[in-house]
């Protein structure tokens, strides 16, 4: 940038705490993996007439589950931009690659859910909205985020005139 400016940096970015998603596909996973077993089991004990083919549709919807979590767009930092007025993700897909979007901040509006953690608020997600349409969700289960970082977020998104 030029010399005299007086915020040289316009460019503001935020990384995810979570550097391996794979801890968190595999968890999520498994969950999906155990309600199918528990369901099979309870079929197995109740139903007398418990059919093979059943055993097969639980694998299948446990194996698009696992489909499912391997195309995400898990997001890997974001950047806003206090000139142009843009955020940007970059996000990291197992089976797609990395990529990044980019989302004008005009006529966007920003939602904010809390939750309480020791007795104090602290912000779970952050979704922002254009046109009654989602185009951004950060979470900290999710995405790794600290409530900390999106607090950070929110602030300068609100900053930059984000409707809340």
């Amino acid at each position: 940038m030029e010399g005299n400016s007086p915020h040289p940096l316009t460019m503001i970015s935020y990384t995810t705490e979570r550097k391996n998603y794979w801890p968190y596909i595999l968890r999520q996973w498994i969950i999906i993996a155990m309600i199918y077993a528990v369901c099979i089991i309870l079929m197995k004990l109740f139903l007398s007439d418990f059919k093979n083919a059943y055993y097969w549709i639980c694998a299948g919807v446990s194996g698009l589950g696992m489909v499912r979590w391997l195309d995400k767009e898990w997001i890997q930092d974001i950047s806003i931009d206090e000139q142009a007025k843009t955020i940007t993700h970059h996000y990291r897909s197992p089976l797609n690659g990395e990529g990044e979007k980019i989302h004008i901040l005009r006529d966007v509006q920003l939602y904010v859910k809390t939750s309480t953690q020791n007795g104090k608020p602290a912000i779970r997600s952050l979704t922002l909205y254009k046109q009654r349409r989602r185009v951004l969700v950060l979470q900290t289960r999710e995405d790794g985020f600290t409530p900390e970082t999106l607090e950070a977020i929110r602030q300068q998104l609100i900053r930059l005139g984000v409707q809340q």
